[in-house]
């Protein structure tokens, strides 16, 4: 969705991210949050990491 891999397997950290980068991602774990069935996305860090 964002077009780089998430922190679990590798890629950026949210404090290396541009300011940019960092809305898209958050775009991106609010969805993938709403289709594990939750509203927070603190539940998709434990998927994704930080």
């Amino acid at each position: 969705m964002t077009g780089w891999k998430a922190p679990a397997v590798g890629g950026p950290c949210a404090k290396d991210l541009t300011a940019a980068q960092h809305v898209l991602d958050v775009e991106a774990r609010q969805t993938i949050s709403r289709e594990l069935g939750h509203e927070r996305t603190q539940i998709s860090a434990v998927y994704l990491g930080k």
